[in-house]
């Protein structure tokens, strides 16, 4: 669940009293006003977004369940402790009850984000804080950046795949833009999925001209805007505007890893050993130094994996393992278990079963915009336009950093547009696989009609009982109402019926 961890002490210390649901403002703004605008940049300069659930990775065709049905007998009780993790409610609309939550951790912390963001907006032109009308206003920009950031998951999560001119009048979510000592929460209501949509690319824009160029991942720069702006642009169809904003963000950081020069070593774990590659090994949450080192970051934003560990389809590993000689380095974040446990509350021992491995214990996966998917936006875009030989060399610039003595071969190959098409789509899987998947099914169904359909090989449950004995497929179809999660059901009691639950 994200949590945006930079204004948190800045909330709870110097302005606000705690709240426990989004439908509530905080109860006072007692206490001091920072005494300079310095005090604000501080805050905003100390960027680091993490979330602690693989809700998104999950919900892929990137992402399968690789229990079998001994399994599941043997550690029915584990299970019953883990249900949330296969999100079971997700894929069978009618497992929903009274109280069903959802995810309700992303959707309080994100409204807490967006709450502290409006609160700041709202005191910066105080007079009894110092500093000159340039501060305030780039103050001004990282909260508007933020909380776009904190919309975008919100309206990635919680309503349908937005497809516009199409279903622009589908249900968003909640827009709050002003911070209020009052709040009437009979009246909150849901935008429309155009308005969502239309807000956050205002604060996008607004935010994009005043933040300042720099080179620091641990601080928003312009370039972070314009990469989490590439990414806005694609998800919504707009490929002019995508190309635009990717094009920028590489003007000002284009640096790829090499990854045919990193080394792998061998690791125990779990009375098994593992072959890892030490440069994503090495990474932790735990070490931000080394996170917010990675050359190809725009800003540091990630998921923590850990104890969470993401099983890759074969559909996925297929996509690596057709190279006969695994000359993908990719793929080699993605080791066999062969017998090593597959994590601390499952034994398995299935033999040649890949676990997708960056980061001490799984550590984290990459949830920021990086100068690899700005790179496959210019590809994809240039596709689209019909420019296919651009497209091509995007692909292949990529490639040769990422494959043994690299052949363009294939990829100068494709004859045609639909061709370069899918494989960029499968080369944004390769690359980042679980998280972005996710996000490029919505988009993939909702405006090229892709059709993908999502599934699960399991076992027949309840939201309290787990069945070894009757195996069921879960199917996530193409349109799906699941793909907007529920709200809280608490949040909708607060506003009495007003607040509209997705169907």
């Amino acid at each position: 669940m994200r949590k945006n961890i930079i204004l948190l002490g800045l909330v709870l210390t110097i302005f606000l009293s705690g709240c426990d649901s989004f439908l509530e403002e905080p109860a006072t703004k007692s206490g001091n006003l920072p005494k300079n605008v310095n005090e604000l940049l501080a805050f905003y300069n100390s960027f680091l977004r993490r979330s602690d659930c693989n809700y998104r990775t999950f919900i892929s065709d990137d992402a399968t369940i690789p229990f079998t049905q001994e399994d599941a007998k043997n550690n029915v009780g584990t299970y019953q402790k883990r249900l949330f993790e296969f999100r079971s409610a997700f894929f069978l609309r009618d497992l929903r009850r009274v109280g069903t939550n959802g995810s309700y951790e992303l959707w309080s912390s994100e409204y807490l984000s967006i709450n502290s963001h409006n609160f700041v907006l709202s005191v910066i032109d105080n007079s009894d804080i110092e500093g000159s009308r340039e501060e305030k206003e780039i103050v001004k920009a990282y909260a508007k950046f933020q909380r776009a950031l904190s919309y975008f998951d919100l309206v990635t999560s919680f309503s349908l795949p937005y497809a516009p001119g199409k279903n622009d009048n589908a249900l968003g979510v909640v827009l709050r833009n002003t911070y209020s000592l009052e709040i009437n929460e009979k009246n909150l209501k849901r935008s429309t999925l155009k308005e969502t949509y239309d807000f956050i690319e205002k604060d996008l824009k607004e935010s994009m001209g005043l933040i300042p160029d720099g080179n620091e991942k641990w601080k928003i720069t312009k370039k972070a805007v314009y990469a989490f702006a590439a990414r806005f642009y694609l998800m919504i169809g707009n490929y002019g505007e995508a190309k635009k904003y990717a094009e920028l963000a590489l003007q000002r950081n284009s640096s790829l890893i090499d990854y045919t020069q990193l080394s792998t070593r061998s690791i125990q774990i779990n009375n098994g050993s593992l072959k890892v590659i030490s440069y994503f090994y090495d990474m932790t949450t735990y070490d931000d130094f080394t996170i917010k080192n990675n050359p190809e970051l725009y800003y540091v934003d990630i998921q923590d994996i850990t104890g969470k560990p993401c099983f890759p389809t074969q559909d996925l590993v297929g996509l690596f393992v057709n190279d006969a000689n695994n000359n993908d380095v990719r793929f080699w974040n993605m080791p066999p278990e062969a017998g090593v446990r597959l994590s601390k509350y499952f034994n398995n021992s299935s033999p040649m079963m890949y676990r997708y491995y960056i980061g001490v214990s799984t550590g984290q996966m990459f949830t920021a915009p990086d100068v690899p998917e700005m790179m496959l936006i210019m590809s994809e875009c240039s596709a689209e336009a019909g420019d296919l030989a651009q497209a091509k060399q995007w692909l292949n610039k990529l490639r040769e950093k990422r494959i043994l003595h690299y052949n363009p071969t294939s990829v100068n190959a494709l004859a045609d547009k639909d061709k370069v098409l899918h494989f960029i789509y499968d080369e944004r899987r390769r690359e980042r696989p679980f998280f972005l998947r996710s996000l490029d099914i919505r988009r993939l169904n909702a405006l090229k009609n892709e059709n993908i359909n999502i599934k699960k090989n399991f076992f027949e449950m309840t939201n309290t009982t787990l069945y070894p004995n009757r195996p069921m497929v879960y199917e996530l179809k193409a349109g799906d109402n699941a793909y907007a999660d529920f709200i809280p059901e608490n949040d909708i009691a607060l506003s009495e019926g007003n607040l509209q639950q997705n169907p």
